[in-house]
């Protein structure tokens, strides 16, 4: 397994593939994708997507915690080698083609 030292800061990317409608009011959930962390120590996790959801709010001037009009996040993930982790976040996205590339911060917690 990775030791994970230093600040435990780093870069990451999720591609997930999920089921519904991305747009204010509504829901997503996540069925499956891939996801991979990249630690400024240089460490390197990855794994794959096994559940979660993202809520978008009600329209672009609602804040659900992450800002007006940003939807809030959270993921299941397991790690290649053993363990699991999860991840909650902000994806700002919507309007369609008004956030280019789309933005998205959060926290990792990990289960080794």
């Amino acid at each position: 397994m990775v030791s994970i030292s230093g600040t435990e800061q780093g870069t990451w990317s999720i591609r997930a593939n999920y089921t519904g409608q991305p747009e204010f009011g509504g829901s997503v959930t996540l069925v499956g994708g891939s996801w991979r962390f990249l630690f400024i120590s240089e460490a390197f996790l990855h794994g794959k997507v096994v559940s979660g959801t993202v809520t978008w709010p009600a329209d672009q001037n609602t804040d659900r915690g992450c800002g007006d009009g940003v939807a809030v996040a959270t993921a299941n993930l397991s790690l290649t080698g053993g363990g699991s982790a999860t991840v909650t976040g902000c994806l700002h996205d919507l309007p369609k083609g008004s956030v280019i590339p789309p933005k998205v911060w959060g926290t990792f917690k990990f289960n080794f």
